[in-house]
Parts: C-alpha cells; structure tokens; sequence
C-alpha cells in the first residue's frame, strides 16, 4: 500500500537492541537501587499485517558490570534469560497499530508483559507523519490521553515526539489488598491518580519508513511526603534501536555460535530438572489453543506467588527463632513487629509441605515458635497456608475460638485458586463442630471470591459473558458443582409445603445466604427459590421468603427474573409490605429505562403508604446521591417524576437514607445507606439495614452492612414501659406507651389497649408475640459471613445478660492472672502501575502490630455499698509493638529495585498498683516497679534501598549520599535532678531529627535521615521498694 505509514519488508529480519534502565531514589542526586535490562530483539514481517517478535539475548543486572563479569551470570539471571528468550510472539500490525497479540499458552505472564512493552514502543496510531495527532491510545500503560509531534526532520530520518498524560489513563493501575471491590467509573473522564505523578516521554526517529529508534524516559513520583524533586520516585529509560537488517534465513558465523551455545545450555538445564523439551515444538506456533490478548498490562500474576527460593525454609526458621528471643522475658521487645512481618512475606514462598513442616517443628525451633506461626497463617495467604489451616482445624489440633477466627479470615481471602477451592470443600466438615461458624457461608464467600477475580488463571480466560456461561461451575476438579448441588437440596427440603422446625429453617437460611454470595445458577435452582419466594402452602416464616428474594442478589439472570417475578410481585398489593419492598430492590439491582418507568406509574398509584413511601425515599436518594456507582440510573431518574405524594411522616412509614460524598477531583468518596422497614402488624421497624460502602480510585468497596430484623418485640416494649417493668411511673409509662403507639396510629382511638388490639390482629401466624424472634448478620464487602438468631425471651435475656460489663469487670479483676498475647497484620495493601517498559511499578504499604498484656487483679467491692469503701490490688505488664513498612518497587520478577521506608512504634512496662478509696475522704495508692527501665513510648524511622534477587534481598541505607544533606538536631535530656532526689525516678527523653528548615528543596523530614524519638523512667534509686501517693480530706465543723 503506497499510502501506508510503514513499509517494513516481509522476510526481513529487523534486529533491535533493546535496553531498560530503572532507578529508585530520594531525588537530588541520591543513591539509588538500580536495574539495568539488555536484549536483542528481532522482529520479523510473515505478512504486512502480521510479525512475530523474538527475544534471542537478553541479561539483567542491578549494578553495570564489566566485561569478564557478564560471563558469569547468577541463577537469578539465567532463569531470567531463559524465560525470556523461550517463545516468539506473533502480533497483528495495522500500519503502526497494534490491536492484538498471540502469545504462546506457555508464555510467562512477566515475559509477556516486558513483550508488550517492547510492541507498544513500535505503536504508533498517527494518520500521516506529517500531521500531529491526538487520541486516546491503548497500550501496555492502560488507555491513555496520546499525543504525536512532528519536532523535525534530520536529512532522511523525521523525530517524532510521542507523549503520554497518565493522569488521563484509564485500566491502568490495580489494587491489591484483602478488601473486594467492584469497579466503577468516574464522573470525570480522566481521574486524578492519587498516589503518583507520572510522566512518559518518547522520542521517535523514522527512517524510509521503518523505526531506526525509540528513547522514552519516563518518572513515577510518590506524591506523599515529596516537595519538587525530592520525592521517593523511580525514573526508567526504555531504548530501542535498530542495530541490523538481514533476511530471514541467513545467520552470521559468530550468531550460529552464539545460539549453539544457548541451546546448549537450554538443554543442559532442562535435564538437570529432569525435562527434556523439543525446543521447536514449543515456540512452533500453533495457534488452535491460543487465545488472542492486547496490550494491556495483564496484572493476574501480581495475585500469585510464583517466585520461590530453595533457602526459604531456613530463613522463616530463622526468623521463628529471632520472633521467640524477642519474646521470651514475658514482654515484647521493639523489632518483634518487623520481625513478624518478615515472617509473614518468607512463608509466602514457602509451598505446602514447607509449611507443614514449619508448624509441625514450630514448638522444637523454640518455645512458643507454634504459636507465632498460628498467628501469621491467616495473614500469609497463599494456597498453601489455607491448607495448612484447614488441617489443623479438620485435626482438631487448635481450639475451636481460634478455629472460628480463622473461617472468617478464610472467607475474606480475595484471589483463590482452583486448588484451593478444592482443597478447602472439607471445611464443610466442621459445620456440626462448630455450628456458629457458618462454613456455608464462608465457602460460598471463597467460590465467589475464585469465580469473579481468579478465573483467567490456569488458562481459564475470563469474558464479559463468565458467569452466564457457567464456566465456574464447568471447571472439573473444583467441586463447585457438589456444593451448589447440596444447597439446592437444602433449599428444596426448607421450603416443602409443610411445617418446618427452627434448625431446619436456620440451615435454610443460611442455604439461601451462601446462594446469594455466590451469584452462580441453574435452571432448577432458580425453580426452588421461586417456591421459596411463594410459599403456596403458607408454612414458611417472613424470614425465609426475604432470604429467598434476596438470595437473587447477584444471579446472572438478573433481568429474566426481574421481569418474569420481582415486578409482578411488586404490584401486587396483596401482598405484604416487605415482600413487595424486597422485591422492589431486587428488580432495582438491573434496572432499564422500561423498568424505571413502570415503578414510576406504579408509585403514582400505590395505595399502600408502606410500600410508597420507601419507594419514593429510595428513588429521591438514588437521584441526589453524589456515589459514581449511582450515574447509570441517574441518567433515567427526573425530579418532575418524582412527586410528593409519599413525602410524609418518617416515624410510621418505611424509608430509605442515604448520606454521600464524593471527591471527582481526588476520585474518592463514600455512602452511608440505611433502610427502615415497617410491617402493617407492628409499631416496631422490622428490619434495619445500615450500610457503609466506600469508593476509592474506581473500586467501589462495600465494607460493611449490618441487618437487625425484629419479630414478636412488641411484649417487651410493653413489659419495660408497662407497670410492672422498670418505668414503674404510672404518668411515664403511660406517657411512653402512648407515644408509640401515636407512631403507628392512623385513627383516634389511641385510648385501646396495646396488648389488646394486638390480640385481635386476624394473622395467627404472625401474632407471635410470645415468641420474640431477633436476627443479627453482617457483611464484609459484599458477602453474608455470620449471623445470629435468637428465639424466644430466655434466648434474648441470656444473650444481653452475657454483655453485661459490670459481670465482665468483675470477672476481670477476680485475682486470677490474664494473658493476652496477639500478633496480626492490619495492613496489607498494594497498588501497582504498569511502565512503558512493561515492567511493573508497586506501590506496597504494610503494617504488623504484636502486643503482650499480662493482667492480674482483685477488686474489692463488699463495703462499697456501706462506706464506699473501695480496695484494688493488681499487676499490670503491658507490651506493645507496631511496625508500618511503604515501599516502592520496579519488579522485574527474577531481580527488583525498591526503595523501602520503615517506621516502628514501641511501649512496655510493667507496674504493681495497690488503691485504696474510702468515699472522698480518703485515697491511698502504692505502686512498685519491679523492672528498673519503663519504656514509655519509642518511635524511629528509616529509609533504605532494597536489591531483590529473586527471594533474596539486600538493603543499604538510603541516605549516603544525598546532594544536600541536612544537619541533625540530637540530644538527651532529663528531668531535674532534685526530682530524681526526691521520688529516685528520672524521666528521660532521647530525640534525633534532621534539621530541614534551611533547605528550600528538601522532602518531607521522613526522607531525610533516620529519626527516633524516645521516652523511658529510670529507676535512680535502686533501694526503693515502692512509691505512696495519699490524699486524705478532713472536714471540720
């Protein structure tokens, strides 16, 4: 084509020499981790529409090395070229437009990503040359806001400038954190990002129409804690230039060598792993069992923890045998936190049997080692540690409290693998073990964590149209299938015609929650919950008709149902007010413009005020919300249709708040949603609903919702405001009662007796008023994970006598001692950006606390009541670690760069106290110190630079050689010492700060040298036994 852009031959050979320079520094000049990346790329025209791109050599290194160096490679470098160099990607070439690519299936996901790096250099969408160009372009950054310049012409050659807003990207970043999340779409276009300042530039030299180089530099700046140039911020500079042309098939003497020798060594390594593979056959392109990708970064291997180290085991031993050391005095010291931490991140490389291992020894490493181990499985989260746990759970080998904290760290883990939705279906062993455990729950939490973010793992791509397909329940070996199969069957037996007891109706609730946190179908199951919702027979309670409602919260047939029941359900005024309101918000989770206006006539005409107004309440905040997430139906909502006919009296009608903002500049925002719902047989809501959801850089998080359904409460409104209950007060009580039932009163006839007129209600199975019925459950992000039912007066009083904290006081202080030892992780969270290199840049933010409390006392209250006389002897020895660790890194799997800060918070003491008040004439306190240090509060920071190799890592401080490094403000001071005469204790302070108030261009103080601050008392006088403090009021007449 003569009008084409492009003109590379077919047949030729293109050779270009490919480079990858990334630095992690502080700015101005200071010490960086480097990663330096060379290979030799080919790129090769099978059609003009059609190359294939090869990677023939290729090497990494942390540091330039010399010319005798590079012939020694690690083990680190030579898996790196070797995965690198494996397969040729074959990709579509539309005259610089590169909109598909066909790797191999056995392609590395970090390999594929520097090959996208590579292709999206040699993009180029312009129309012409000569004529600048503007558009959003996809590439390996995301779909990004391109612009082309023609800057010049240098005798046949045209320099193109190529620039790219990453602040204007969209698919660009990926969280990764146990919070689940769905995504939304900004009101803006473009969002800020708010966590970098990103910037790519390219320069582009085209000559007879091919690519002679491309140079592109680009910087990722942290925002916090930075000011201009100094920052944490990495700067990577991608080369490509083009070095030779030759057709395909001819080979230079010292290239045949060359490629003798790497297949050798290929060969020699496959061997030795035992695995001899016909190196033809696996970059033979055989596109039958391809499937087809783009540019754009694929982010699934950042889920996964495929990089080991055979010396792994050792170092989590290692660090086991550092944890016990820090604890074994009985208090804590200051890097046990860190240490923890570091734990937590070696585990996760360690496979099944390391692991196992790891637990079964923990006790022989070092006293307590079991126990630190307990602690860090729930945190470490890999496939292998969830198995370890449903082990020791299945072997009953932990008690049954720490087995129940587990299943519901189990139920928030967010990226399973298949092996682990297999390896965890015997969890559902434990449900008659640990009844108030929910393992339903928490399985189908796991199923659907699997089926929504893991599906494209192992080759299983996911599609728009995933769940539709029922691929989740085709995959083999899962038994996904069994499971949903057992709750059909729960569901089935639950809602028979005929009368059901209370376990039984409890499993089935439970059936019908853990359908609706799976969100997966079929034919039959759906039939199931249709009579569920119908109860021909009328035996079922109200409870399990709104599950079943409910239970379609996430199916895919979303539309068919709403149309084919929750619609007709919901006109139909017969029925009861929460059928229809349930029944209403299911048809609103998939709403269309036909659907929006039927609800609208259907509003103008509702006779029922219950059902109006929540309708009308609902519809009214849905169209002022400020929540992203709402904008869709924004679009078919109108003030004029939305009349004030419901617009009445919140305290007796069901109604809908909602209270939000957001932040369209800064792309964060949240909502704070609750429901009132009100039954036409009670003065007394029967079910709130409280909803927190959060909504950060295009992930709308549901982090909590919270639902109290209330049956039968109508007796103790009666027993506690009546005459014989505590508001004994004839005039209050009468007062109370007649304000609640003014509430709930349409008529003048206020003067009837409550209990009377409740009697007289036609619905015998609703008058349960005897039976009191109270169900609490919650959600964390959008999954059902526990939920409490009680029945009956003695199951509520037990239970609210059970939160009684003067029983709870009493118990704590009764003279026996309390330990209370804990270590967990409460920050785990990465954010990660793809470079025009293809190489990822992570931001990671972690945080581990550990605490240590030793507790024994002795209230005395017996002549309180007397002379209020009060006596308190106790021991108190607490211990307190917290350990917070950011860190950016540039990943290029096999070796990384980061740039690492840490800060670290630490308290301990240990203190005898002895109290004694008679009434305000009298208090006595004596307290010992049986240690000679108290360690009041501590706090340091530092920086440091990070080479990773492989598993390994190296650090080295931050701050050698800073451009402008600033002067320390150090010192140690005292409290007087006629005070340390007087009581023989001395409080000291110990401080180091940089000094950055002369430094125009300096960062934020954390970034400019290491920083502690510390406060200790010490114990002068070593003779002092104890200390008395007494305050004595004598009244005289």
């Amino acid at each position: 084509d003569s009008a084409a852009k492009f003109k590379y031959n077919i047949g030729t050979v293109y050779r270009y020499q490919h480079s990858i320079n990334a630095s992690l520094n502080l700015g101005n000049a200071s010490t960086s981790s480097n990663l330096f990346i060379t290979s030799v790329v080919e790129v090769t025209f099978v059609t003009p529409c059609e190359a294939d791109l090869r990677i023939i050599d290729s090497s990494i290194a942390q540091r330039i090395r010399s010319k005798y160096e590079a012939e020694y490679p690690d083990r680190s470098e030579s898996e790196f070229k070797r995965n690198l160099n494996k397969y040729k990607l074959r990709f579509a070439f539309e005259d610089g437009r590169i909109r598909e690519l066909c790797p191999h299936p056995k392609e590395p996901i970090w390999s594929l990503n520097i090959k996208r790096g590579i292709l999206s250099m040699l993009q180029n969408t312009m129309k012409r040359f000569d004529v600048d160009h503007h558009s959003d372009e996809l590439d390996v950054n995301g779909i990004c806001d391109t612009r082309y310049r023609l800057h010049e012409a240098r005798k046949t050659s045209l320099i193109i400038m190529k620039t790219k807003d990453f602040n204007k990207c969209t698919n660009r970043g990926k969280h990764l954190s146990i919070i689940q999340s769905t995504g939304y779409q900004s009101p803006r276009k473009h969002s800020t990002n708010g966590l970098l300042d990103s910037y790519v530039n390219c320069e582009i030299v085209i000559d007879h129409n091919i690519y002679q180089s491309v140079i592109c530099k680009e910087s990722h700046r942290l925002k916090a804690l930075s000011n201009r140039d100094a920052a944490v911020k990495s700067i990577i500079d991608s080369s490509l230039i083009l070095i030779k042309e030759r057709k395909e098939g001819e080979t230079d003497d010292d290239e045949e060598e060359k490629e003798e020798a790497e297949e050798a060594e290929e060969e020699e390594e496959e061997g030795q792993a035992g695995e001899i593979i016909d190196e033809e056959k696996l970059i033979g392109l055989d596109y039958s069992h391809i499937v087809p990708t783009n540019l754009l970064y694929d982010h699934s291997l950042e889920s996964s923890s495929e990089k080991s180290n055979r010396n792994e085991l050792r170092t989590s031993w290692d660090l086991l045998n550092r944890m016990c050391l820090l604890a074994t005095s009985g208090q804590l010291e200051q890097p046990f936190s860190q240490v923890f931490t570091k734990l937590i991140h070696s585990a996760r490389l360690l496979d099944y049997s390391q692991l196992s291992q790891l637990l079964s020894r923990g006790e022989t490493i070092c006293t307590g080692g079991r126990k630190h181990i307990l602690d860090a499985l729930p945190f470490i989260g890999t496939s292998a540690s969830l198995k370890v746990m449903r082990d020791s759970m299945l072997k009953k080998t932990i008690d049954k409290d720490r087995s129940e904290k587990w299943l519901t760290a189990i139920a928030l883990v967010p990226r399973p693998d298949s092996s682990t939705v297999a390896a965890l279906l015997p969890i559902l062993e434990l449900e008659d073990y640990m009844p108030n455990g929910h393992v339903t729950l928490v399985y189908s939490a796991i199923v659907r964590a699997f089926c929504q973010n893991n599906a494209a793992i192992d080759k299983w791509r996911r599609t728009s149209s995933f769940f539709d397909d029922g691929e989740c329940l085709g995959i083999e070996g899962t038994g996904i299938n069994k499971f949903l199969n057992k709750l059909e069957k729960t569901i089935s037996d639950g809602c028979a015609p005929r009368a059901h007891q209370l376990s039984e109706n409890l499993k089935s609730l439970e059936a019908l929650k853990a359908i609706g946190n799976m969100g997966l179908e079929t034919e039959s199951l759906l039939e199931r919950l249709e009579e569920c919702v119908k109860d021909v027979g009328g035996f079922l309670p109200m409870e399990i008709k709104i599950g079943a409602i409910e239970a379609h919260r996430r199916l895919p047939s979303c539309s068919d149902r709403r149309d084919k029941l929750f619609l007709k359900l919901y006109r139909n005024t017969t029925l009861d007010p929460e059928i229809r309101i349930a029944s209403y918000l299911q048809a609103m989770n998939c709403p269309d413009y036909n659907v929006i206006k039927l609800i609208k006539e259907t509003l103008k005409e509702e006779p029922v005020n219950q059902v109006g107004s929540f309708v009308w309440s609902h519809l009214k905040n849905l169209l002022t919300s400020s929540s992203p997430t709402r904008i869709e139906i924004q679009s078919l909502l109108s003030d004029r249709d939305i009349d004030n006919k419901f617009n009445s009296d919140a305290r007796k009608y069901s109604r809908n708040y909602e209270t939000s903002f957001f932040s369209e500049e800064y792309n964060i925002g949240g909502t704070l949603q609750s429901n009132v719902i009100f039954s036409s047989k009670s003065y007394i809501p029967r079910t709130l609903t409280f909803n927190v959801s959060l909504d950060l850089f295009g992930e709308s998080v549901h982090v909590l919702e919270v639902t109290i359904r209330m049956e039968g409460m109508e007796y103790y409104a009666e027993k506690f405001f009546g005459p014989d209950g505590p508001l004994a007060n004839e005039k209050i009580s009468q007062h109370i009662v007649n304000f609640l039932r003014s509430l709930r009163s349409t008529d003048d006839d206020g003067s009837r007796n409550i209990w009377e007129d409740i009697k007289r209600l036609p619905n015998v199975i609703d008058n349960n008023f005897d039976d009191p019925r109270l169900t609490i459950s919650y959600k964390i992000f959008g999954n059902d994970i526990d939920f409490i039912n009680l029945r009956g007066r003695n199951d509520i009083v037990n239970n609210l006598v059970a939160l009684n904290p003067w029983t709870k006081l009493k118990k704590l202080f009764s003279g026996k001692e309390i330990r209370y030892e804990s270590a967990g992780m409460f920050v785990d969270s990465s954010y990660i950006v793809a470079s025009a290199s293809g190489l990822p840049v992570r931001l990671d933010l972690t945080g581990s606390a550990a605490c240590n409390f030793k507790l024994a006392g002795n209230l005395n209250t017996n002549k309180f009541s007397d002379n209020n006389q009060l006596e308190f002897i106790g021991n108190l020895a607490p211990s307190v670690s917290l350990d917070v660790t950011g860190k950016m890194t540039v990943d290029a799997f096999y070796k990384s760069s980061a740039i690492k800060i840490r800060s670290n918070a630490y308290s301990s003491s240990a203190v005898r106290l002895k109290l004694d008040i008679k009434g305000m004439e009298w208090i006595r306190l004596n307290f010992e110190l049986p240690n000679r240090k108290l360690e009041i509060f501590s706090i340091n920071t530092d920086v440091s630079l990070v080479d990773g190799n492989g598993a390994m890592s190296t650090e080295k401080s931050a701050l050698m050689s800073l451009k402008n490094r600033p002067t320390y403000l150090a010192n140690t001071t005292c409290s007087w010492p006629i005070l340390e005469r007087m009581i023989g204790l001395k409080l000291c302070i110990d401080y180091q700060f940089p000094n950055v108030t002369q430094l125009t261009d300096a960062s934020y103080i954390l970034l400019n040298g290491p920083t502690f601050f510390r406060s200790y008392i010490i114990k002068a006088d070593s003779t002092a036994q104890s200390y008395l403090f007494e305050y004595k009021w004598n009244a005289t007449p």
